[in-house]
């Protein structure tokens, strides 16, 4: 693990990361590369499994440490960028995409929609409409705010797409080396309409359900007897935990309002990794190496409220210095021979020798356990 930092010099990237920025004590963002199906290593010949085949499923993911949660404090990843690399890997050998990471806003149901028609997306309980969740789904693609940069953090890319992620091209400060597989300019912020589709952030009283009075057949306006309801989805554009006066002159010039506990999960608070980037790397080449991803011009702030500034909702950033900033890449062996990787629990895993660190034992071609 190392830190590292470096300035970003793209202008768009400057300015959608310039406010609220001051030094901040004590909290650390610690960012990691994982294989999403659990595979450590490549066979040679390639495999037909998701674990043994020449497909990996990949995530950065964040988290922010250095909390003290006994006295309710609540930071989260306010702002991020970065370039992935896979380091000496040329872009000839294979081929970077951007994976399936938030699902498209739930559907607004039209109205005089009858209650069997409503179904788990439109009934009370469900995603809300408008509302923003993470995807289960491996599937690739280049849709803005669905793959590769989670939704929540669209802000950045919204202003200017090539702060989503470009793969193996120049654009802007960030120039590819054809000898290093790279996606440049991965940025994310939390601020806007994206925080807004955050669950819990911006919900009661403006999304909700009501009867819908012009589909009222007995005219009694009463739930159980009116077959139709409609859904109000008027987000105000102010988080719910803020119940304060709006802007000057009825207000504080800059107000502030807190983290609605429901979104933690989506912000890295409470020091739980949660994923900000999702990819796919696949290899026709078998030559035996191994694939050393990376993150590289590492910027990190944190936020621990939320705050109205220059007319836009967005966390309240504070930026640390370098040693507050902890990387962990991720290295996946092509052409080792594979065996079982066992624990003393005894639970084992097919994979090559070099990941299967202790307290496991590595076997050649066996699935039996040994302890270790």
């Amino acid at each position: 693990m190392k830190p590292t930092s470096t300035p970003w010099r793209d202008a768009a990237l400057a300015c959608a990361l310039s406010a609220w920025t001051a030094l901040a004590a004590g909290q650390t963002v610690e960012y990691r590369i994982m294989e999403r199906r659990g595979q450590l290593s490549i066979p040679i010949p390639f495999g037909s499994t998701d674990t043994t085949n020449n497909i990996l499923d990949l995530v950065v993911q964040a988290r922010v440490t250095g909390v003290d949660l006994s006295n309710n404090e609540h930071w989260g990843l306010g702002a991020f960028g970065f370039n992935l690399v896979i380091v000496g890997e040329p872009d000839a050998n294979g081929a970077l995409r951007k994976s399936s990471i938030s699902l498209p806003p739930a559907p607004t149901p039209p109205d005089n929609l009858t209650y069997p028609q409503q179904g788990p997306v439109y009934s009370p309980g469900g995603t809300p409409p408008g509302i923003v969740t993470y995807s289960s789904s491996f599937a690739t693609g280049n849709t803005l705010r669905q793959h590769g940069l989670a939704a929540q953090f669209g802000y950045a890319a919204g202003i200017s797409a090539s702060l989503a992620g470009n793969i193996n091209s120049n654009t802007g400060s960030f120039t590819n080396t054809p000898v290093n597989q790279e996606i440049g300019l991965i940025t994310g912020r939390v601020a806007g309409t994206d925080l807004f589709n955050t669950p819990g952030v911006d919900v009661d009283p403006n999304r909700h359900w009501e009867n819908n009075p012009s589909y009222d057949p007995l005219g009694d306006n009463d739930p159980l007897t009116n077959p139709s309801r409609r859904w109000v989805n008027n987000p105000n554009g102010v988080p719910d935990t803020y119940a304060g006066p709006l802007p000057p002159p009825n207000g504080p010039p800059n107000p502030i309002a807190t983290v609605p506990p429901s979104a933690f999960a989506y912000f890295g608070e409470d020091e739980q990794y949660f994923d900000i980037f999702r990819f796919q790397y696949t290899t026709p080449v078998s030559t035996p190496r191994t694939l050393r991803f990376r993150l590289q011009n590492i910027l990190a702030q944190v936020f621990s409220v939320l705050e109205l500034g220059n007319g836009l909702w967005g966390g309240q950033n504070r930026t640390f210095p370098t040693a507050s900033v902890v990387v962990t890449g991720l290295d996946i062996r092509i052409g080792d021979p594979q065996g079982a990787c066992c624990f003393p629990n005894g639970t084992c895993g097919i994979t090559a020798q070099p990941p299967c660190v202790s307290p496991g034992t590595w076997t050649l071609d066996s699935l039996t356990p040994t302890g270790g």
